[in-house]
């Protein structure tokens, strides 16, 4: 590897003092930083020497987050080739300047080929804190941020999933500070590939508790929840990526994870997201809220805020919820009592109230066949439910459908209605029983006219 008994004094002294013995003067910096790098180029598949010198690059960058900034701009400079001096000054370019300077990533970026080992996963970590620091820039930043996608979208379908991506999730975070990274994760996706992994990492975690799986694996979940819930936040703030979170059920997602969610801290960053999307200043507002109310969530934060009872370790949750609570309660005042029924019926949060009534089915019947009575589909699948009031009230639903609809009753046999219902008859809930008789009768009478409901 080259290295000179000069070198091995010099990684002597750095590891004997603090990281300021030798960062705190730009041109000690250069040395000791060019040095690192250049033995991390020449290590030649020794892991030891490799993991010791991305564990003293992380150690120089991450030793004082104030002076992160700067020490990445140091470690960045002494990467690239030199530069020749300013003919007015006499002096190279400090690393305090407000141009950018060029990061050459190549010697990480080799690492990355090694996936999944502890090396690669050390290389990332580090490369990516030197990225995330402003006025850094890499020719090899995009390809980056692909090669970390792709490596979490393998964690999607892998068995070890979620060990996968709590290597590289963390390291995704960091990128992401960077708004012109956001970018690139959204148009690739990011905002689907998250997702997928939040529910993964949910359903793993409830499978691990429920078979008495390892602790380690199971106190884990939480942490990986909340990073995939902040990358997530740092993509809500982009307009163009905001209506990804309608099109890829992030709403949906997000509002189980709000209800089941095991630590406050992962609650607190899905309120924050949706601080952000009620806040948003753009057309597509109105579709946020659809989504909203269509995944029950007024009704999800209206029952944590009860449950905290304003008992919030982070004030800032309080505010947020207000804020969101408020939005919604807005919204639902403005948008017609037909997208209130829809939105209701697709969240599966069915509660009685005006939408339930003979008159709302009176003037609203023939809203049910929008998109080929998707609507009475979904009536149809609560049907099933574990909440017997919610089943209770579908039967009443697709009774006046049928009562009130021309030809509802062959629409309703058509979806399975008839049958499913009819196996509610012998149900031991009073409610389910007599609201499942007075839908059959509805479903088996011809004419209505002069009959009594």
């Amino acid at each position: 590897m080259g290295i000179t008994r000069e070198d091995v004094e010099l990684l002597r002294k750095a590891e004997e003092n603090v990281v300021g013995f030798v960062m705190d003067d730009d041109n000690d910096a250069k040395v000791y930083s060019s040095l690192l790098l250049r033995i991390l180029k020449n290590a030649n598949d020794d892991a030891k020497v490799t993991m010791y010198v991305l564990r003293r690059l992380d150690t120089v960058v991450n030793d004082e987050p104030s002076l992160l900034p700067k020490r990445a701009r140091q470690i960045a400079s002494a990467s690239a080739p030199p530069v020749e001096k300013d003919l007015l000054t006499d002096e190279a370019p400090s690393t305090s300047s407000l141009h950018a300077v060029q990061l050459d990533a190549e010697p990480f970026m080799a690492l990355l080929a090694q996936s999944n080992s502890p090396v690669a996963v050390a290389a990332a970590h580090t490369l990516a804190l030197l990225l995330a620091a402003p006025k850094v820039e890499s020719a090899d930043t995009e390809a980056f941020v692909r090669w970390i996608l792709a490596e979490l979208d393998s964690a999607g379908s892998s068995p070890s999933g979620i060990t996968q991506a709590r290597d590289y999730v963390p390291t995704l975070a960091i990128l992401l500070r960077r708004i012109d990274v956001r970018h690139e994760v959204g148009q690739s996706g990011g905002v689907q590939l998250l997702c997928r992994l939040l529910q993964i990492t949910s359903r793993d975690s409830s499978n691990s508790s429920s078979s008495g799986g390892a602790a380690t694996a199971t106190q884990s979940v939480p942490q990986l929840l909340y990073e995939l819930c902040f990358c997530l936040w740092t993509l809500s703030f982009e307009e163009k990526l905001q209506p990804d979170f309608v099109t890829t059920g992030a709403i949906h997602t997000l509002t189980g994870m709000v209800q089941a969610a095991p630590r406050e801290k992962v609650q607190r960053m899905c309120i924050a997201i949706f601080a952000n999307l009620a806040q948003a200043e753009s057309h597509h507002r109105s579709r946020f809220f659809r989504e909203m109310h269509a995944a029950g969530l007024m009704k999800a934060l209206e029952s944590l805020k009860d449950l905290k009872a304003g008992k919030w370790k982070d004030s800032d949750i309080a505010e947020d919820l207000d804020l969101v609570l408020d939005a919604l309660a807005h919204n639902y005042q403005e948008i017609s009592t037909w997208e209130r029924y829809a939105a209701e019926v697709k969240s599966g949060n069915l509660a009685w109230g005006a939408c339930h009534e003979d008159q709302f089915w009176k003037e609203n019947v023939r809203s049910i066949e929008e998109d080929d009575f998707s609507l009475l589909k979904h009536l149809c699948t609560l049907l099933t439910s574990n909440d017997e009031e919610i089943v209770s009230i579908a039967c009443h639903d697709i009774g006046e459908f049928c009562r009130f609809y021309p030809r509802g009753r062959d629409i309703a046999k058509h979806f399975g209605a008839k049958d499913a219902i009819m196996g509610l008859i012998d149900s031991e809930n009073h409610d389910v029983q007599r609201h499942a008789l007075s839908a059959i009768s509805k479903i088996m009478v011809n004419k209505w006219e002069g009959v009594h409901a």
